[in-house]
């Protein structure tokens, strides 16, 4: 708004008299018509607005997302670790170590901080003349002596071993020569069904190398009416 020369003066008059700008401008500045933007500026301010509003949501969603994509990729790395070093499932094929395990049973087995001991059913490497896993039962370690009578008694160290887990009693002692004392590192197996198992009683077999024990069975899982432990 323009100033005339009279209000100029009468200005330059109540200023001398000791009055403060402010009080002099104030009935001017209220005179003067309110800002009002335009269409296009509102929009533009209202556009702007829902950005800035919408840019944390953006970034929230993207943070949980990458939460998300973190947390699988751990639980990924955890099951490979465990289902590949840790434990394994198998499937029991055939009928060698019935009727503890029978063909089609789904058991777990772990080999972390294992060490073989007498009467454990281990699952054996495919590095056999068979090209497949084994499951059989450890009868003797590095060591101990093992003979198979035709009578069919096993003896470790001169003594008859206890054997609850056969259904029938041992009926051949195969192609070995008795009495076998076992290396250290070593291992003497057998299948419980003995008539049906390929085992160290018979040379194509023969004694196993610790290292090819891949674990020690730890539990039948399937069918879920036989879950638990096996012995």
């Amino acid at each position: 708004m323009a100033v005339s020369s009279s209000q100029t003066a009468q200005l330059t008059q109540q200023l001398r008299a000791g009055r403060r700008l402010e009080e002099i401008t104030a009935p001017l500045n209220a005179q003067r018509p309110a800002y009002q933007p335009s269409e296009r500026v509102r929009k533009a301010a209202a556009f702007a607005a829902a950005g800035a509003a919408e840019a944390p949501r953006k970034r929230s969603v993207g943070r949980m997302i990458g939460g998300w994509a973190a947390a699988i990729a751990v639980v990924a790395v955890i099951c490979f670790v465990i289902f590949n070093f840790v434990i394994q499932v198998v499937g029991i094929e055939g009928s060698s170590m019935a009727p503890a395990l029978e063909q089609g049973d789904k058991i777990v087995v772990s080999g972390l901080f294992y060490s073989p001991e007498q009467g454990d059913i281990v699952i054996l490497s495919d590095d056999n003349i068979l090209g497949k896993q084994l499951v059989k039962r450890v009868i003797a370690t590095g060591g101990q002596t093992v003979e198979v009578t035709e009578e069919g008694d096993v003896l470790v160290d001169g003594a008859v071993i206890n054997e609850p887990y056969l259904a029938e009693p041992t009926q051949s002692p195969g192609d070995q020569v008795y009495p076998v004392t076992v290396p250290e590192g070593q291992l003497f197996v057998m299948g419980d069904n003995r008539a049906q198992s390929l085992d160290s009683r018979d040379t194509v077999i023969g004694l196993i190398d610790e290292s090819d024990v891949e674990g020690r069975v730890l539990f039948r899982f399937y069918p879920f009416g036989s879950f638990g432990g096996v012995a």
